[in-house]
């Protein structure tokens, strides 16, 4: 992987379909109009998952869910050491720590 030397995994939003009551479905339905869970899954580069944040409605952002992880230090989220990244998609900034595609 030496064009990504410095990257030490990948994160990104993944849904689950849920069960929920009549009462609570609009609030877990996601874009695609499916009744799901929005969980953050964070991943080493030998597939090994190192982070799980579950359980969020559907209809939440995955940066909520992302900023939810970094805010809260009860979930121990495992941030990348300086000078390191991890992978992330289009729903996520590009910041320091975080590497996401260049759009342009």
């Amino acid at each position: 992987w030496p064009y990504f030397k410095d990257g030490i995994g990948a994160l990104d939003g993944t849904h689950v379909k849920a069960l929920v009551g009549e009462g609570a479905s609009d609030a877990h339905r996601s874009r695609t109009g499916d009744n799901t869970w929005n969980n953050l899954v964070v991943v080493s580069f030998n597939m090994m998952i190192t982070y799980l944040n579950v359980g969020w409605k559907g209809s939440a952002h995955d940066m909520t869910v992302l900023r939810d992880s970094l805010l809260q230090p009860k979930y121990n989220f495992p941030h990348p050491p300086p000078s390191k990244y991890y992978l992330v998609d289009l729903a996520y900034p590009n910041t320091v720590g975080y590497l996401a595609p260049y759009v342009g």
